[in-house]
């Protein structure tokens, strides 16, 4: 999930990269106070993509290890 509820620590490199008018792309985040292109993918639907690709290739017992950290989402 996207931790853009939390402090960017690195907020001032994206800065001096605006700055000098280098390019980038935040992957799983946006901030608010950058204006910089930003790709957020959909962990749900890539494991579900996943899950059936298995399943198309015959695997049966499959399962998940995922880390929870209590910052929702956005929609």
């Amino acid at each position: 999930p996207a931790k853009s509820a939390k402090p960017n620590i690195n907020q001032k490199y994206f800065q001096e990269l605006d700055k000098r008018n280098i390019p980038y792309i935040l992957l799983h985040a946006t901030y608010p106070d950058l204006d910089s292109a930003y790709v957020i993918m959909d962990d749900e639907k890539g494991g579900f993509i996943a899950t059936q690709y298995l399943l198309k290739l015959g695997h049966k017992d499959i399962g998940s290890i995922s880390l929870s950290t209590g910052i929702p989402e956005p929609p």
